[in-house]
């Protein structure tokens, strides 16, 4: 399963696309080195993916599964992402393209669940370390925004 997972990440970015961001990524929590790369994303709603949301202390990951009782919650975003800036957010959340395996985060795409019941596929960010010795955040949200 994860070799599909890495073969969607390796998927360029088309004219818009949406994402689904929850944690540094969320545009008032993101670092000063993000904030004009986001500058351009419009918030579509809240939305959420059945998984586990883990605290690693300044900043959360997700381990989805679609058996889970639990749910990690965040936002959606649409833009209109290029590749340069899609470069930037893979190189924050320590993805490579060439190394997928190697990498604290793998980017793919998965179906997320908005606040009015519609679906929609969104690029996550998902954690690829172990969570051993984490605790998880049982609400399934990093911070209330």
């Amino acid at each position: 399963m994860q070799s599909v997972l890495w073969e969607n990440s390796q998927v360029g970015v088309g004219m818009s696309d949406y994402f689904f961001f929850y944690g540094t990524l969320i545009p008032q929590f993101a670092p000063e080195q993000l904030r004009e790369v986001l500058a351009g994303f419009q918030l579509v709603g809240e939305g959420w993916v059945r998984g586990t949301l883990y605290d690693f202390g300044n900043y959360p990951g997700a381990v989805f599964n679609e058996s889970a009782q639990s749910r990690v919650f965040g936002r959606v975003y649409r833009a209109a992402c290029d590749d340069l800036q899609l470069a930037e957010l893979d190189r924050y959340e320590g993805f490579d393209q060439l190394s997928p395996e190697a990498g604290e985060y793998i980017r793919c795409r998965r179906e997320v669940t908005l606040a009015n019941s519609s679906v929609v596929e969104c690029w996550t960010y998902d954690y690829n370390w172990s969570t051993e010795g984490f605790e998880t955040i049982s609400s399934g949200r990093w911070r209330e925004a």
